[in-house]
């Protein structure tokens, strides 16, 4: 139940009424009055072009929060007004933030204006416009959500030994499902490869989030623009996915080729039938091929016994499940660069053979 401004139409008095509601009494008067129709009278007091005029300047300079308030504003008296709607869920939706993503408001709000546009053939129009403005703020969140998880990657990955490991990974997800929606609305608006391919790549990355029958929807649509297209192929071409054998990938990924086995495989070919994937048969990459970088710094070569011992437990533990998983991919994205660091530093590699001697000692136990 929402209440609208709304004027008592025998004494003019200025009233806030429920909307649901069909009579009301003037507070002031006492009269029964229609709720509709003292709404509108409201309504005809305020100049909506004007509210409107001042909605789409803030809107088009960027004061998102000030566009919001405006649009909303015009609704309070004309709630037909689709352009006041579009406009709201474009602010909305300029104003999520990661910890408060707005997405879903937003295209609540624009679905909203094509139900409202009173000529048909109109909404195609706007829906092109939708698809403008909403490809904008995907491309601002794609970036923002990168940036989130880059910058505090290694808390994540540490935090995966505590019990805030399932909180994040509850965030991911469900940061994730909003940038899902926003690429398909964007892609029902106006029928685009690249915004199904996103959500692909999301599906790829993240293949142990989501189902088969979720991915073979998105896939369907992507083979409705082109007849040809392969998920198994697509997935190939992405970057830490189906490697060489040799520590790295056609695309320039280092390290090991964590995705080729058979949890990974066998999710991409249950999608589709086109260009099945198999694993890689390869001989053992030379030790300092995708190996501890990090210890082979400290202890001053890939054939010290610590070093050998780590890498046996990434290779018969961490890269059996899909948190070892994550956790090996982002060590062989961040590791060089600090291991370059340690080999340079004498006090350095001391203090991170001692760091590492208790976790060397634990893994030569484990079975």
């Amino acid at each position: 139940m929402d209440f609208k401004a709304a004027k008592c139409p025998s004494c003019a008095g200025e009233l806030q009424l429920p909307d649901n509601l069909d009579s009301a009494k003037c507070m002031y008067c006492g009269n029964t009055i229609v709720v509709r129709e003292a709404i509108k009278l409201a309504a005809g007091s305020v100049n909506l072009d004007n509210l409107l005029r001042l909605a789409n300047t803030a809107l088009e300079s960027g004061n998102n929060t000030e566009a919001y308030s405006y649009y909303t504003k015009v609704l309070e008296y004309d709630q037909d007004n689709y352009m006041a709607w579009y406009g709201k869920g474009v602010s909305a939706a300029w104003q999520s933030t990661i910890g408060k993503l707005r997405i879903i408001e937003g295209l609540s709000c624009i679905s909203t204006a094509f139900n409202k546009e009173p000529n048909g053939e109109a909404v195609s129009t706007l829906k092109l416009k939708a698809a403008l403005d909403l490809g904008n703020i995907a491309v601002s969140l794609d970036k923002a959500i990168k940036e989130y998880f880059h910058k505090s990657a290694v808390d994540h990955y540490v935090a995966k030994m505590t019990e805030q490991w399932g909180q994040i990974n509850n965030e991911k997800k469900e940061l994730f499902a909003q940038q899902i929606k926003l690429y398909e609305f964007i892609h029902n608006c106006s029928p685009s490869a690249t915004m199904l391919d996103n959500i692909l790549s999301i599906y790829v990355e993240y293949f142990f989030y989501y189902s088969t029958d979720e991915v073979k929807y998105i896939v369907k649509k992507r083979q409705l623009i082109d007849p040809s297209f392969s998920f198994a192929l697509f997935a190939k071409k992405m970057p830490y996915v189906i490697g060489d054998g040799k520590g790295g990938n056609e695309l320039g990924g280092g390290g090991r080729n964590i995705y080729n086995e058979d949890g990974f495989i066998n999710f991409i070919n249950s999608v589709d039938n086109k260009n099945k994937l198999s694993i890689i048969q390869t001989q053992p990459a030379p030790a300092n091929s995708g190996g501890c970088f990090i210890a082979t710094a400290a202890w001053g070569t890939p054939l010290a016994d610590q070093v050998i011992s780590l890498q046996l437990f990434r290779d018969t533990h961490l890269i059996k499940n899909e948190y070892g998983r994550l956790f090996v991919s982002l060590y062989y994205r961040v590791s060089p660069p600090i291991a370059d660091i340690i080999r340079r530093d004498a006090l350095l590699r001391t203090m991170v053979r001692a760091v590492l001697k208790p976790i060397v000692f634990a893994v030569k136990f484990m079975k």
